[in-house]
């Protein structure tokens, strides 16, 4: 069975959807990221070799991460992984599509870095964050279609049962405006 929602029901959870697009959550999680990461930099030499030597599957060492860093390397490493975090932090607040833009920049400098191998634990970390990015771009755009839908929903409702003739007529008695792609 199919449960009817109330015009006041479904305004809410539109607001409620809306309310989580403002939150920032990605820059809150990168920020959190980077923190995890200052830890391990500051670790002793041996605590953080152990972690090195448990990344990937668990079985075997990173791809190209040496367990012991000279502690030139290490600096270097550390420098270049607070530069790229703090950009990837700054690309999570702008909006879109500025923030994919920026981001994919970032990933190519990291992909560049990567290559180079002068900041392999740095680089290891930053690839995967790089999926985390477009991840969030795809949620939000489902928040923004479901957002949209329930516009639809109570247009639907209000109107007798028909849908609009444009996504324009939703402005702004059931959305603040068209989401953007």
């Amino acid at each position: 069975t199919r449960t009817q929602l109330a015009e006041g029901q479904l305004k809410e959870l539109q607001n409620r959807l809306a309310d989580a697009e403002k939150l920032g959550g990605m820059a809150r999680a990168l920020a959190g990221e980077q923190c995890l990461q200052i830890h391990f930099y500051s670790m002793p030499p041996k605590e953080r070799a152990k972690v090195i030597s448990n990344l990937g599957d668990g079985t075997s060492k990173s791809e190209g991460v040496p367990e012991m860093f000279p502690e030139r390397m290490l600096r270097q490493d550390f420098l270049f992984f607070l530069e790229i975090m703090r950009e990837y932090i700054q690309a999570a607040q702008a909006p879109f599509p500025d923030r994919m833009a920026t981001a994919e920049q970032i990933d190519r400098r990291v992909q560049q870095k990567r290559k180079s191998l002068a900041v392999p634990y740095a680089t290891s970390i930053l690839v995967a964050l790089q999926k985390t990015l477009s991840k969030d771009a795809r949620s939000l755009a489902h928040l923004r279609a479901a957002q949209l839908a329930l516009a639809l929903e109570r247009f639907r409702l209000a109107q007798g049962r028909t849908y609009p003739d444009t996504l324009e007529r939703l402005i702004p008695n059931y959305i603040a405006a068209i989401p953007a792609d």
